[in-house]
């Protein structure tokens, strides 16, 4: 008798996923060091290595909180001049469940007051002469910014004139032949224009 051999043929699919390793955060670098009270700030930075798995930044504000505000995730914007610290984070960027944090110290400067000053009025005893501020800007330049409380001083011969502290200033017989000019700064921008 024949022996009869059956052959059972079994095919064996494998399906593997393919994880690739996790690549953690070393460090960040191009951010900001440096904004102008008032004008928002857009915080960015290149995390580094170029391939780390996370790198996705949220920022915070550490220090002096009261003086700067971050919205929408990464606007930063100060009401101050001062040096404020923000933080980088990087959640599970050092490894799964363990976040990447990174201290970043903005130096916030004020407005610069500058632009021109020039003197409006008849030149003669008597009359008075006005400070046109016209010409005044400030940098970097915002929308809608107040300068503040202006403040002036009028010279005579590039000496103070007593008590003539106002945006207009009187001739008196003390200014024949001499040279009138006046200076024009803020409460709340650094800097002086004079005419």
């Amino acid at each position: 008798m024949e022996k009869l051999t059956t052959f059972l043929a079994v095919t064996l699919l494998l399906t593997a996923q393919v994880v690739s390793a996790f690549v953690p955060v070393t460090g960040i670098i191009n951010y900001p060091t440096t904004a102008t009270v008032g004008v928002p700030l857009t915080l960015t930075a290149v995390v580094e290595p170029h391939d780390a798995t996370n790198q996705t930044i949220m920022w915070s504000v550490i220090t002096f909180g009261g003086i700067a505000t971050i919205t929408d995730g990464n606007i930063f914007t100060a009401t101050g001049n001062y040096y404020v610290t923000v933080r980088a984070t990087i959640t599970d960027g050092k490894a799964v469940g363990e976040d990447y944090t990174y201290d970043v110290q903005i130096s916030v400067f004020p407005h610069d007051l500058s632009g021109t000053v020039t003197i409006m009025g008849l030149a003669q005893v008597g009359e008075t002469l006005t400070a046109n501020i016209s010409g005044l800007v400030i940098a970097p330049s915002v929308i809608d910014f107040d300068f503040g409380s202006l403040e002036y001083l009028w010279l005579r011969d590039n000496v103070l004139i007593p008590d003539a502290t106002g945006s207009s200033y009187t001739l008196t017989a003390d200014d024949i032949g001499r040279s009138i000019s006046v200076e024009v700064w803020s409460t709340e921008i650094e800097g002086t224009v004079s005419s």
